[in-house]
């Protein structure tokens, strides 16, 4: 899994197994990310996306 929001993060979305795109991913990107967050980078999406995606058992 790889997590970006901008251009300078669209090969590492595109090669890792699953894209994900911060809810303030550019635009013209939405359409490369397997998932987009609920939340900004500012807002913790990183969190999100491991509390969502990769341990969502965890407790």
């Amino acid at each position: 899994m790889a997590i970006g929001d901008s251009f300078n993060d669209l090969a590492m979305i595109k090669a890792a197994g699953t894209g994900v795109g911060g809810a303030n991913v550019s635009p013209e990107m939405r359409a490369d990310c397997d998932k987009i967050t609920e939340k900004t980078f500012d807002q913790g999406a990183v969190a999100e996306a491991i509390g969502r995606w990769v341990l969502p058992d965890y407790e």
